[in-house]
């Protein structure tokens, strides 16, 4: 993610939910989640990022990160464990975590990522572009 003006912008629902933001060049980068479970899109900003819980473990600045062994999703698979079904192994099965950092939020995705839900990027050349992308229901070319 760059340290543009715009984004970012998020759009969640009860299917798709879609991150934009400007990139290092003059594109618009937009993610796409078929299947989130959960968002966070809050601080720390940039000037306070040292107090994220995972910058000790990695997290860099303006970048996208992929979380192995979470403690969200962690947290998440605890608040599930009261199901009469819940199996621990099963429930995490294809769980991701993704963080991007702003200058301004930081935002987390944890998401369903099977073969037909993994997250996908598609760089748009303006945010009028991107804008079309995020009102959409549909995933592009679909």
């Amino acid at each position: 993610p760059g340290t543009g003006n715009e984004g970012p912008v998020v759009r969640y629902g009860q299917g798709t939910t879609r991150l934009a933001y400007d990139t290092p060049g003059e594109s618009v980068a937009v993610v796409t989640f078929p299947i989130c479970l959960q968002v966070l899109c809050s601080h720390p900003n940039d000037e306070v990022l040292p107090g994220h819980p995972l910058y000790a473990k990695g997290l860099t600045f303006y970048s996208v990160h992929r979380i192995a062994n979470s403690s969200r999703l962690a947290a998440l698979e605890q608040a599930n464990s009261v199901h009469p079904s819940h199996d621990a192994a099963a429930y995490l099965h294809n769980k991701e975590h993704w963080v991007f950092t702003f200058q301004d939020a930081t935002a987390e995705f944890l998401v369903l990522a099977i073969p037909d839900t993994k997250p996908f990027f598609t760089l748009c050349k303006s945010w009028q572009v991107a804008n079309a992308l995020l009102a959409s229901s549909e995933r592009p070319g679909g």
